[in-house]
């Protein structure tokens, strides 16, 4: 997917201040298990995903903990650590060879101030990320294991949840892998 329609996507910006974002965009390219946002450490950079998946995870004293899964299309990075220059509090982690289109923070910053449409782009990515964090947590967060397993799949494309190791989506869904497996026949069944 290319930058603009990744941007789009979120809000509309003007061609000509879409030409402004992507003369300072970075087409990068990443292999499975590679990270592009290490926990504890600051990310300085908004991510695109052309085309790929990522998992955002955390160490948690020693158990690691999936938060999201990213795929093509979406626009990515550790906000908090954007936002605030912070440390990041989980780390970004490709799942499958992975293109992104990479821009310093400090250049959508100088795009921020000139463009009001590019403002609220980046206020409207803000609410896309809360909302991700809500239905995350209201959707995939209550309910037994079986209801929090069918909202998973049900919120996603099969080809996708295909190329997810079993062990991040138990771990995504608060489960062992032995329960996801379980979990799976029973909704084969169905």
């Amino acid at each position: 997917m290319e930058l603009e329609e990744i941007i789009g996507s979120i809000y509309p910006v003007p061609a000509e201040e879409m030409a402004k974002v992507r003369a300072c965009a970075e087409l990068i390219r990443i292999g499975r298990g590679e990270a592009i946002v290490e926990q504890g450490r600051r990310n300085d950079h908004y991510y695109f995903v052309k085309e790929g998946l990522l998992r955002s995870y955390c160490d948690n004293d020693g158990r690691e903990d999936t938060l999201w899964f990213a795929v093509t299309g979406d626009a990515i990075g550790s906000m908090h650590s954007i936002y605030k220059g912070l440390p990041a509090i989980s780390s970004i982690e490709a799942l499958a060879p992975t293109e992104l289109y990479r821009i310093p923070k400090a250049d959508m910053d100088a795009l921020f101030h000139e463009s009001k449409h590019l403002a609220n782009w980046g206020y409207n990515l803000a609410i896309e990320e809360l909302y991700s964090l809500e239905r995350r947590y209201l959707y995939i967060g209550k309910g037994d294991a079986y209801t929090r397993f069918r909202q998973f799949i049900e919120m996603r494309d099969a080809e996708v949840i295909q190329q997810i190791p079993l062990k991040y989506i138990a771990a995504y869904l608060n489960i062992t892998p032995q329960t996801l497996s379980k979990l799976r026949m029973k909704y084969a069944k169905e």
